[in-house]
């Protein structure tokens, strides 16, 4: 590391910028995280309904609609 690269991390860890840098980092890689886990729970959850939906007889048409899944999803479903 030569001088002026060293001054500049000491001046950002003297001013606490770094550990604020990495606080912030850790703060939005959970957030993604639980916007994907979140996003992910709910499409299992409406693929789940739509699989009870096609069981107890409701169109595909209709549960296209209701649980708005695209047709070509739904027949997938079914499929399975």
């Amino acid at each position: 590391m030569s001088t002026s690269e060293s001054t500049l991390e000491q001046v950002l860890e003297e001013a606490g910028l770094i550990e604020k840098w990495e606080a912030r980092g850790k703060a939005q890689g959970l957030a993604m995280g639980e916007a994907r886990g979140f996003e992910r729970g709910g499409s299992s959850k409406t693929n789940e309904i739509a699989r009870n939906m096609l069981e107890s007889g409701f169109p595909a048409e209709q549960v296209a609609q209701l649980s708005r899944l695209s047709l070509e999803q739904v027949h997938s479903i079914a499929a399975n």
